[in-house]
């Protein structure tokens, strides 16, 4: 079986599935897995037994499903293995979704009615960052696709909902006791699928380990401790700063807070 080096970010190992969501520094495991495997192939480059697919490899990745798959999206035949993610700082995450721009530069994938949109924002899609988080936490589709009342001062802000639809085994119920369950210290472990998360801001540090722990030799995980991040394609500009605190006044901060406390509580950011 051929294995792609491919866009796709769902990709899944003989002990892992990495599952990929938006803007979190995925790319960049994409990158190492994809190369790992490419590695793999070149030592074992057994000629008619490579083609044929019949090379035994440890370490092969393979993608499957939609761009940004999430859990429910894993075949059935891997549902058993362990999931590895990443999880971002909500309030880093904003600013580099908003210099990103895929909700300017594709609006046709970013709103369920893009009409409302240019009715609230009429120069759109010249937005200061304080009007893209309120585009982003009231006019992106998955608040409704998780169940989030628009109308709700305490609904919860887009990051979680995103990440509510793609780590939670039922979402919408999940959504309706959030709070509760917030208050009472749960980490959500029943309600979730196996997925052990990395953060975005410990990535270089942390990855190294977690790999060699599923079985990649030392030799190929130690340099990855100094590689740089990776800037995905289509980025609508270049972010000028990766000091997040300043992009934000009391109020917005504030803001990102209650809405994405399920994330603030659940990883201590």
């Amino acid at each position: 079986m051929d294995f792609n080096v491919c866009e796709m970010i769902m990709l899944i190992t003989d002990k892992f599935v990495f599952v990929h969501q938006p803007k979190t520094g995925g790319t960049f495991v994409q990158d190492i897995l994809n190369e790992f495997d490419a590695k793999e192939t070149r030592l074992r480059n057994f000629g008619l037994l490579r083609k044929a697919g019949l090379l035994p490899r440890r370490f092969a990745c393979r993608d499957v499903g939609e761009y940004h798959s999430n859990c429910h999206e894993i075949p059935l035949e891997d549902r058993n293995k362990p999931v590895l993610s990443i999880v971002r700082n909500p309030l880093d995450y904003y600013v580099s979704f908003y210099h990103y721009g895929w909700w300017a530069t594709h609006p046709e994938d970013s709103y369920a009615d893009f009409g409302k949109v240019l009715k609230r924002f009429p120069q759109f899609p010249d937005l200061s960052f304080e009007d893209f988080l309120v585009l982003a936490n009231e006019y992106f589709p998955e608040l409704e696709q998780v169940g989030a009342d628009p109308h709700d001062p305490d609904r919860i802000g887009y990051y979680s909902a995103q990440f509510l639809l793609f780590f939670f085994k039922e979402p919408q119920v999940s959504v309706a006791t959030l709070d509760e369950r917030i208050s009472e210290g749960c980490q959500f472990s029943e309600e979730m699928f196996n997925v052990r998360f990395l953060r975005t801001d410990r990535l270089n540090a942390d990855l190294p380990g977690v790999l060699e722990g599923f079985g990649y030799p030392r030799s190929w995980t130690a340099p990855l401790s100094l590689r740089a991040p990776v800037l995905p394609d289509q980025q609508r500009e270049q972010r000028p700063t990766r000091d997040f605190q300043s992009y934000y006044t009391p109020e917005t901060r504030a803001m990102i807070f209650k809405r994405d406390r399920l994330l603030f509580k659940m990883f201590g950011f």
